[in-house]
């Protein structure tokens, strides 16, 4: 199966964002924040509670803060909420199938 993406969200200057779809177990999920006022790295709290988000890429440098978390989906059938301890100019929810 080829990599695709299901669904995507882009929130602004905000510390929450929420998916518009029912997340699906088995699944890619990727969150980028950036440029914020948060810890470095950032805390992030995920509504899901079953999943291990892992950082899979980062700047941190000249002004930009950028991360990348990233899981495979145990569960699913659900939104998903993203809650960081500061304010980020971006939050974006990314799920991707096919991704192994």
């Amino acid at each position: 199966m080829a990599v695709a993406l299901v669904n995507s969200k882009v929130c602004k200057n905000i510390t929450t964002c929420t998916t518009g779809w029912n997340v699906t177990s088995g699944n890619a999920m990727f969150v980028f924040l950036g440029n914020g006022s948060g810890s470095s790295p950032p805390t992030l709290g995920v509504t899901d509670g079953t999943n291990s988000y892992s950082v899979v890429g980062s700047v941190d440098q000249y002004g930009a803060h950028i991360y990348i978390y990233g899981t495979i989906l145990s569960a699913g059938g659900t939104t998903l909420t993203v809650t960081t301890a500061g304010t980020w100019n971006s939050i974006v929810i990314a799920e991707f199938s096919g991704v192994t």
